[in-house]
This record gives structure tokens, C-alpha cells and sequence, in this order.
């Protein structure tokens, strides 16, 4: 039985361009007629206005939802280039099919392992997931990296309405913490003098700083469990097999820059809340009066400097 699915708009049967049977060239450029307008209103100003309105509603007809009409909501005056096969209509369907293809790009190389699990429960369902997130709160600029957050967001909303895996969430939540670290991977600079710090200067003055871009995500024990049902995101995280008879319990997944790279790894609770105060900027002395009884310094300092999540001790009284 398939795992309940998120209520997102059929995508287009064939994304990519319109197959035109005839072999003709059916995606291209769209042009507006010009705006009616009075003489005072033959300003530049109001010529601006007139293209900002007409930009929006040709935005707004691509993204209407499956069951609308384009047409209704395409600027007046807009038309299809001689030539095309179907007119209006046809092109902005082309546009539409465009926009769906470039959305599942876009989010398979931020959410690879969660596309992979959507679509082997049902195949097309990350495809029009990534469809509809495009369509309700799609890019605002150039930069494509930037969106895809959006994602996260629906399937949380999706677990309430329509019963969504919440490995499924949890899963997004993870990949875009590695894709927002990746973003954020610049070269270390760890300073290694500082650590001696600790040995002569009161805890109170000092914050321990953590490498830019490491996060500390939390699954959810259900999640926890699904995920390391699933012999390849079990081994890509190691996630610890769940002991006979224990009591369920989150488990925390600290996610950091290793090079140009993101590497995620599990980490116990003690540790896991340590973390979070760290990232919290809080002092040394803060972090230890919080620290889980069972937290060991010690040894997280050294799995810290192992795996590079320690960029250097600072001494709060040298930036005053």
C-alpha cells in the first residue's frame, strides 16, 4: 500500500516542450500589445506601470492551478508570435510545461534521497509536489538556489491535511540543511592557537565558535525509524538501530561543510543539546551550566576537532 500523498496539483502528463507534431517550433517568446492609454498617460511612468501590471497577470496565467483557464487570467493585448501552431493558448501551455520541468530540476538536486523515496511510492508525485510548490510560492529572482524551502513547508502542512509520511518531512528538512551548508562552505580557518584559551581565561569570557553553516537537525522518532528502515539513507546517516524495547526517542543529525561538501552525522541527545547552545551563542560557562549531566566535554572536543565542526575559541573581551 502507497503512503498517503500530499495535496498538490496534477503536474502536466509530459513535462518538457509541447511535442508539435508537425515538427514546428512550438516554444517561443510572447509579446503585449500596448497597453490602451490615454495621451497623458504616454509617459514613461505609465508605460512602466502598464508593463509591471501586464508582467504580472502573464506570471499569474502560468501559474493558475491545473483545473483554471490561462486565458482568464493572460494581460490584454498578449499574443503568440506568427507562426505558432495553436496560438496563444499552445504557448502558454509551453511556458507552463517549461516551468513544471525546470521546478522538478531544481528540487531533485536540492531533495535527491526524497525524490527518490516519493517517486518509488508514487511515481510523479515528487514531480507535481515540485509543481505545485513553483506555482503557490515560486523563485524570486535569478538565483535558483536560493528557493526551495517552499518544499519543507508543504509537506509539514500535508501531514496534518492529508496524512504525509513525517520521514518525509523530516527528510526535506535534512536535505536542505545540507543544501543551505553547501551554500555556505567557504574555506576553514581554524585557529588552533585559540584553543589554549580554555586553559587560562574564565569560561564566562569565552564562546566556543562552531565552523559557518553547521546546523543540527532533529528527527523526529518516527522519522528516526522509517528512515533507518531504508537500507541506504540508514547507511548514508548510520543511524543507530533502535534497541530492543527502548523507549522512542528524536534523533539529532548534525549537518556541516566538509570542503565544498555537506556531511551529516548522528549525534547523541547530551551532545545534540550542547550543540544547540552553541549555536545559540551563549559563553562557555552558559553551555556547561546547561549541558545534559551524561554530556562528556571532553570527548565531544575531540569529535569536534575530528570532523571539523570547531572553528576556534573566541575571548569576548577582546572585541569590546
Amino acid at each position: 500500500m502507497s503512503a498517503p500523498q500530499p495535496d498538490v496539483d496534477r503536474a502536466p502528463r509530459e513535462p518538457g516542450r509541447v511535442d508539435d507534431e508537425t515538427g514546428d517550433a512550438v516554444m517561443t517568446t510572447m509579446t503585449t500589445m500596448p497597453m490602451p492609454m490615454t495621451t497623458a498617460a504616454t509617459t514613461m511612468t505609465a508605460q512602466r506601470a502598464a508593463l509591471d501590471v501586464a508582467q504580472r497577470r502573464f506570471v499569474e496565467a502560468l501559474r493558475v492551478a491545473p483545473d483554471e483557464d490561462p486565458l482568464r487570467w493572460a494581460p490584454p493585448g498578449l499574443v503568440a508570435l506568427p507562426g505558432v501552431r495553436g496560438g496563444l493558448p499552445r504557448g502558454l501551455t509551453a511556458y507552463r510545461l517549461n516551468g513544471c520541468v525546470l521546478a522538478d530540476r531544481t528540487l531533485s538536486a536540492v531533495y535527491p534521497r526524497l525524490r527518490e523515496q516519493m517517486e518509488a511510492e508514487q511515481p510523479g508525485g515528487f514531480v507535481a509536489l515540485a509543481w505545485s510548490c513553483w506555482r503557490r510560492q515560486g523563485p524570486v529572482d535569478a538565483d535558483l538556489g536560493e528557493w526551495g524551502e517552499t518544499l519543507v513547508d508543504a509537506l509539514a502542512a500535508a501531514e496534518s491535511t492529508q496524512g504525509s509520511p513525517p520521514s518525509w518531512t523530516d527528510l526535506a528538512r535534512l536535505e536542505w540543511a545540507m543544501h543551505v551548508c553547501e551554500r555556505a562552505a567557504q574555506a576553514r580557518a581554524f585557529n588552533a592557537e585559540s584553543l589554549a584559551l580554555m586553559a587560562s581565561v574564565d569560561p564566562a569570557q569565552l564562546q566556543l565558535r562552531l565552523v559557518p553553516g553547521l546546523q543540527c537537525v532533529v528527527l523526529r522518532e518516527a522519522s528516526a525509524r522509517a528512515l533507518s528502515e531504508v537500507r541506504e539513507l540508514s547507511e548514508w546517516l548510520d543511524l543507530p538501530p533502535a534497541a530492543a524495547g527502548a523507549a522512542p526517542a528524536d534523533q539529532s543529525v548534525v549537518v556541516w561543510p566538509d570542503g565544498w561538501r555537506a556531511r551529516a552525522r548522528p549525534v547523541s541527545l547530551p551532545v545534540a543539546t550542547w550543540m544547540h547552545a552553541m549555536l545559540q551563542g551563549v559563553t562557555l560557562h552558559q553551555a556547561l551550566e546547561r549541558a545534559d549531566p551524561a554530556f562528556d566535554f571532553s570527548g565531544w572536543l575531540v569529535e569536534a576537532l575530528q570532523f571539523g565542526w570547531l572553528n576556534g575559541v573566541r575571548r569576548l573581551e577582546a572585541d569590546r
